[in-house]
């Protein structure tokens, strides 16, 4: 019996260490799969209509953290590059932040993780409106 009760004690204090994350000890699928940088590839926004994948005019850059916080660089205008935390479930991916003009925002992606790859979709969005990144060092 006292091996039984040693044994819980240490598997319960294997369990709590390491990976510390405002996840807790259990990341979500969505939020471990995007952890990192990703970097924005193509394209695919449409006025109405069929539409196709195009090379995205400026590289706009994602680093997603393990600690649930990301920043966002946006090459076209920096007033647009912004800071805050992530939540991401499945193929639903939110960030919180505050603008520049101090306004609390948050806006919601449809998003797919596979092979090096994240597309985001706008929720919300009538037409087609993708962003393909591809996953750097």
């Amino acid at each position: 019996m006292k091996y039984f009760i040693l044994g819980w004690v240490f598997a319960g204090l294997v369990s709590c260490g390491g990976n510390e994350n405002r996840f807790g000890n259990e990341m979500p699928f969505g939020a471990r799969s995007i952890i990192g940088n990703w970097e924005l590839a193509e394209t695919r926004i449409s006025p109405g209509g069929p539409v196709d994948w195009s090379p995205a005019e400026h590289r706009d850059t994602y680093v997603f953290a393990i600690d649930g916080t990301y920043v966002y660089t946006n090459l076209s205008n920096d007033a647009f590059s912004h800071k805050g935390t992530f939540t991401a479930a499945e193929n639903k991916l939110t960030l919180h932040y505050v603008s520049s003009e101090g306004t609390k925002k948050s806006v919601a992606y449809y998003m797919a993780v596979e092979g090096g790859e994240m597309i985001l979709n706008y929720l919300g969005c009538i037409e087609v409106c993708s962003l393909k990144f591809i996953g750097t060092p």
